[in-house]
Protein backbone atom coordinates (compact mmCIF):
# COMPACT_ATOMS: atom_id res chain seq x y z
CA UNK A 1 0.00 0.00 0.00
CA UNK A 2 1.24 3.29 -0.46
CA UNK A 3 2.38 5.76 2.04
CA UNK A 4 -1.27 8.34 1.26
CA UNK A 5 -3.07 4.88 2.35
CA UNK A 6 -0.97 3.74 5.12
CA UNK A 7 -2.21 7.27 6.38
CA UNK A 8 -5.86 6.42 5.40
CA UNK A 9 -5.58 3.50 7.43
CA UNK A 10 -4.93 5.11 10.68
CA UNK A 11 -8.03 7.70 9.76
CA UNK A 12 -10.02 4.55 9.23
CA UNK A 13 -8.47 3.13 12.65
CA UNK A 14 -8.63 6.52 14.48
CA UNK A 15 -12.34 6.76 13.44
CA UNK A 16 -13.19 2.99 14.94
CA UNK A 17 -11.65 3.86 17.98
CA UNK A 18 -14.07 7.02 18.50
CA UNK A 19 -16.97 4.52 18.14
CA UNK A 20 -15.73 2.09 21.21
CA UNK A 21 -14.30 -0.54 19.38
CA UNK A 22 -10.57 -1.68 20.33
CA UNK A 23 -8.56 -0.64 16.66
CA UNK A 24 -4.84 -1.55 17.11
CA UNK A 25 -1.96 -0.88 14.48
CA UNK A 26 0.95 -3.60 13.86
CA UNK A 27 0.02 -5.59 17.15
CA UNK A 28 2.31 -7.94 17.73
CA UNK A 29 4.06 -10.37 15.67
CA UNK A 30 0.93 -12.96 14.50
CA UNK A 31 -2.74 -13.04 15.39
CA UNK A 32 -2.51 -15.52 17.67
CA UNK A 33 -0.06 -13.43 19.50
CA UNK A 34 -2.22 -10.23 19.10
CA UNK A 35 -5.35 -12.24 19.81
CA UNK A 36 -3.52 -12.94 23.24
CA UNK A 37 -3.16 -9.69 23.95
CA UNK A 38 -6.69 -8.31 23.55
CA UNK A 39 -7.93 -10.96 25.48
CA UNK A 40 -5.33 -10.07 28.41
CA UNK A 41 -6.35 -6.25 28.19
CA UNK A 42 -9.72 -7.22 28.32
CA UNK A 43 -12.69 -8.56 30.98
CA UNK A 44 -15.94 -8.64 28.98
CA UNK A 45 -17.01 -9.42 25.26
CA UNK A 46 -15.10 -6.73 23.57
CA UNK A 47 -14.69 -5.59 19.59
CA UNK A 48 -11.51 -5.54 18.39
CA UNK A 49 -10.02 -4.67 14.95
CA UNK A 50 -6.66 -5.28 14.40
CA UNK A 51 -3.58 -5.94 12.42
CA UNK A 52 -0.90 -7.37 13.12
CA UNK A 53 3.06 -6.94 12.63
CA UNK A 54 3.21 -9.68 9.42
CA UNK A 55 0.98 -7.87 8.12
CA UNK A 56 1.69 -4.79 8.65
CA UNK A 57 4.97 -5.58 6.70
CA UNK A 58 3.48 -6.74 3.98
CA UNK A 59 1.39 -4.11 3.17
CA UNK A 60 4.53 -1.60 3.12
CA UNK A 61 6.41 -4.38 0.67
CA UNK A 62 4.95 -2.93 -2.18
CA UNK A 63 2.44 -0.28 -3.48
CA UNK A 64 0.12 -2.75 -4.83
CA UNK A 65 0.74 -5.16 -1.37
CA UNK A 66 -3.09 -5.58 0.29
CA UNK A 67 -3.47 -5.03 3.92
CA UNK A 68 -6.14 -8.27 5.77
CA UNK A 69 -7.84 -6.50 8.71
CA UNK A 70 -9.08 -8.86 11.50
CA UNK A 71 -11.81 -8.39 13.47
CA UNK A 72 -13.95 -9.81 16.46
CA UNK A 73 -14.57 -9.92 20.13
CA UNK A 74 -12.63 -10.98 22.59
CA UNK A 75 -13.88 -13.34 25.42
CA UNK A 76 -16.16 -14.70 22.17
CA UNK A 77 -16.69 -18.08 23.82
CA UNK A 78 -19.37 -15.53 26.43
CA UNK A 79 -21.22 -14.28 23.23
CA UNK A 80 -23.48 -17.60 23.02
CA UNK A 81 -26.08 -17.77 19.90
CA UNK A 82 -25.41 -14.27 18.72
CA UNK A 83 -21.67 -14.90 17.76
CA UNK A 84 -22.44 -14.91 14.32
CA UNK A 85 -24.42 -12.05 13.87
CA UNK A 86 -22.46 -9.76 16.10
CA UNK A 87 -18.91 -10.88 14.18
CA UNK A 88 -21.11 -10.10 11.01
CA UNK A 89 -22.19 -7.05 12.40
CA UNK A 90 -18.77 -5.93 13.39
CA UNK A 91 -17.06 -6.99 9.57
CA UNK A 92 -19.76 -4.25 8.02
CA UNK A 93 -18.69 -1.46 10.41
CA UNK A 94 -14.85 -2.13 9.62
CA UNK A 95 -15.96 -2.61 4.95
CA UNK A 96 -17.89 0.86 5.76
CA UNK A 97 -15.16 2.48 7.68
CA UNK A 98 -12.64 1.60 4.76
CA UNK A 99 -15.03 2.90 2.22
CA UNK A 100 -15.93 5.85 4.08
CA UNK A 101 -12.24 6.82 4.22
CA UNK A 102 -11.68 6.58 0.88
CA UNK A 103 -10.23 2.80 1.42
CA UNK A 104 -10.59 0.12 -1.18
CA UNK A 105 -11.91 -3.40 0.32
CA UNK A 106 -12.72 -6.65 -0.47
CA UNK A 107 -14.86 -8.96 1.54
CA UNK A 108 -17.56 -11.89 1.02
CA UNK A 109 -19.89 -10.65 4.07
CA UNK A 110 -18.74 -14.30 5.99
CA UNK A 111 -17.55 -13.49 9.84
CA UNK A 112 -14.67 -15.92 9.51
CA UNK A 113 -13.35 -13.92 6.59
CA UNK A 114 -10.77 -10.82 7.16
CA UNK A 115 -11.50 -7.31 5.38
CA UNK A 116 -8.54 -7.17 2.84
CA UNK A 117 -7.82 -3.37 2.16
CA UNK A 118 -6.89 -2.86 -1.38
CA UNK A 119 -4.02 -1.04 -3.30
CA UNK A 120 -6.91 1.62 -5.80
CA UNK A 121 -5.38 0.19 -9.55
CA UNK A 122 -6.06 -3.56 -7.88
CA UNK A 123 -9.88 -3.15 -8.14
Amino acid sequence: MTTAEMQMVREMFATLRKHGIVARMALECCSSCAWASLENDTLVPTPCVFFHRQDDAHARSAPDATLAIAYGYTHNELLGDSSDALLTELGQIVAKAAAGGGLYYEWNGRPSQRVVLKHRELT
